[in-house]
């Protein structure tokens, strides 16, 4: 606290309040403004001043002087926020505060989100507050301002959007409406089927706060990016110490062999990998530095992993070369003594060493290659999953032989919390082909050529298929929704690949997923496969209509129909027992053998109690009786997929 703030502050804090303030109180908050707007307030100074804002009577002209003193030196706590926002509303609902002190306390949350002074996080308990402020004729824009900062993905229901339109036709339709109902709309569609143009949001003018939280933006980047580039960078020594025991370490030390004589033609300093501390050190010095004997010390740290990338092919030759001969040694052929510890270090570092080159090492890939066919499943059971995620699709043959073979045998003999992350881990290694395959260069020259990306998603797709026919029988043994929760995502991020590559493929979920989330009794399961039934149903089949490829994938799309009829006869139709010979239900299958023991239990009123009406698994809160609406806001998807049979079937009975 420098001794002008200080005296400001000390002057501010000693006034009892009231009508009747002095001059030197009102000159104190004068140049404490001007103060805080050049340089910001500590925490615990806003913390004095904030106390003071709220235990103290005052106008409400000395409480906007004083709240414009209110810019922070890099950030806000939540601890503070919470405080000013229980302030605001008890002020609001006691009429205490003015439209325009009103005005400056919305225009100061704007600008602490848009400048990010605040984790985002800390404001979402207030959201619907922020909503019922829209009834506020004066302050209707910035609020609106405050929700397109703050409303997320799982902020887009249907009730939210009504109470947007319900202020966007009150007296017109507004800019500023337009912009939250526009974002709504970019988020879930379904939720604004009404026309909104599309409107870019801007913060606009933030008043006396634009200058002086612009600043405390750009010092807080300064402190991020100081912490960062000075974090000190550790090197490894060629010993650690454990109990004053020594023990060999696999990354060595960045030491240099020098062989010549000293001196040298070009006087231009080189410097050695020790002597870099920090980020920064590492890009000022990159072009003047002298690598190590031992190049594998480079993965000790972040900035040995940046020089490693972006060597010369005759460093990353003797790397690898070495990385290979290592890995073959201590976790194959076991020879060399190191300890539990320091094997599951390497390996981590190894990790985080792909995951900055968003790539693998190829010799890593033929390492894996050969440790899978021994690998028990539960050693290093996290790192060997995590370079699982790069490795290198040569050819599909490769793929079974060395990893699909090895993680299936692994799979079938684990326990779910297994089971899920080899599943996620296909789920990642997808999205890692996405990336790879968007990269201009490799940093690793590599002699072979990696498999086509559909091949590779083919491959990749129904090995996890097999997987999950496999697990949900032991799912529905343990009475676990975890493998099935692990399947859904795994298929969400093909269905996103899918429309990121515009990729000439469908890929249809297994009967054994689909199925078995219709009959979960769990409304997510239910809602998330309905959502996934949609996007294939509309967006997917489009697709190969457009790219001409609709004829190979015939039968995939044939299954496709298949399920979101047998969904739709299952929920809305109430005829889920009307023969059909297409449907999976009707087959001699461990899903038929369920079906119809029901049937057998319930008799007549069985394809009532699966319809949403009648299943409690869906029960929401009735609403004027109104049970659709009230679904469509917390399953849209469920609805969405009834619209979509219904208007098929409309189609095929009108001949269109």
């Amino acid at each position: 606290m420098t001794s002008d703030r200080q005296n400001a502050i000390q002057c501010i804090l000693q006034t009892t309040g009231g009508k009747h303030i002095s001059r030197n109180f009102q000159a104190s908050i004068d140049e404490l403004k001007k103060l805080t707007h050049s340089e910001g307030l500590s925490e615990n100074e806003l913390e004095l001043l904030c106390n003071y804002l709220i235990t103290t009577k005052l106008t409400n002209a000395i409480r906007g002087n004083l709240m414009a003193c209110f810019v922070p030196e890099n950030s806000i706590s939540e601890k503070l926020i919470t405080k000013l926002m229980l302030w605001f509303f008890t002020e609001r609902g006691q009429n205490n505060i003015t439209t325009s002190l009103e005005k400056q306390f919305i225009n100061w949350l704007i600008g602490i989100v848009y400048y990010d002074l605040i984790d985002g996080n800390v404001l979402d308990s207030y959201y619907y507050s922020f909503i019922f402020l829209l009834d506020v004729p004066h302050l209707e824009s910035p609020v609106c301002k405050l929700l397109c900062l703050l409303t997320k993905p799982e902020d887009a229901t249907r009730w939210v959007v009504l109470q947007i339109l319900r202020v966007h036709n009150r007296n017109g339709q507004k800019m500023h409406t337009n912009s939250v109902l526009s974002l709504l709309k970019s988020y879930r569609p379904e939720v604004v089927p009404e026309r909104v143009p599309v409107t870019n949001f801007t913060p606009g003018s933030l008043g006396i706060y634009e200058e002086p939280l612009k600043q405390a933006h750009a010092r807080k980047l300064n402190i991020s990016t100081e912490k960062d580039t000075k974090k000190e960078l550790k090197w490894n020594s060629w010993q650690m110490y454990d109990n004053k025991k020594a023990i060999a370490r696999i990354i060595p030390a960045p030491e240099n062999l020098n062989l010549d004589s000293g001196i040298e033609h070009n006087e231009q300093k080189k410097y050695s990998v020790i002597d870099l501390k920090c980020l920064s050190s590492v890009a000022v010095h990159h072009l003047r530095i002298e690598y190590p004997a031992q190049t594998l010390s480079l993965l000790a740290n972040t900035g040995g992993h940046h020089l490693l990338a972006f060597s010369d092919d005759v460093t990353k030759a003797r790397f690898s070369h070495k990385l290979y001969h290592t890995l073959w040694k201590v976790f194959l052929l076991e020879l060399l003594p190191y300890t539990e510890k320091e094997k599951l270090n390497f390996l981590k570092l190894l990790k985080e060493f792909h995951e900055y080159m968003n790539q693998s090492v190829p010799v890593v890939s033929t390492f894996l290659f050969n440790y899978l066919l021994v690998w028990d499943g539960d050693s290093y059971k996290e790192e060997i999953l995590g370079l699982i995620e790069w490795i290198e699709v040569r050819n599909e043959e490769d793929l079974q032989k060395y990893v699909f073979s090895p993680l299936q045998q692994i799979f079938l003999s684990s326990g779910t919390h297994t089971k899920c992350l080899i599943i996620q881990t296909m789920g990642k290694l997808l999205r890692n082909l996405l990336v790879k395959e968007k990269r201009e260069k490799n940093y690793f020259q590599t002699e072979y050529e990696e498999c086509d990306l559909v091949k590779s998603i083919e491959a990749i797709t129904n090995f996890v298929g097999g997987l999950i026919r496999c697990g949900l029988i032991w799912n529905n043994e343990t009475r676990s929704r975890n493998i099935l929760m692990s399947a859904l995502d795994f298929y969400e991020i093909t269905q996103a690949l899918e429309q990121a590559r515009d990729l000439p493929i469908i890929i249809v979920m297994p009967p054994s997923l689909v199925y078995t989330c219709l009959f979960s009794g769990s409304r997510v399961c239910i809602a998330r496969m309905c959502s996934l039934l949609v996007r294939l149903q509309m967006t997917s089949v489009e697709r190969l209509f457009l790219l001409g490829v609709y004829e190979d994938f015939s039968e995939a799309v044939q299954q496709l129909n298949t399920y979101v009829l047998d969904y739709y006869r299952c929920l809305w139709s109430h005829v889920l027992f009307q023969k059909n010979e297409e449907s999976y239900l009707f087959h001699e299958n461990i899903f038929s053998d369920i079906f119809w023991k029901y049937k057998e239990n319930f008799g007549d009123i069985m394809e009532k109690i699966f319809g949403v009406e009648c299943n409690s698994t869906f029960w929401v809160p009735q609403n004027n009786g109104n049970f659709l609406r009230d679904l469509a806001d917390d399953f849209p998807s469920i609805v969405i997929l009834k619209q979509v049979v219904e208007d098929r079937i409309l189609r095929r009975e009108t001949g269109q």
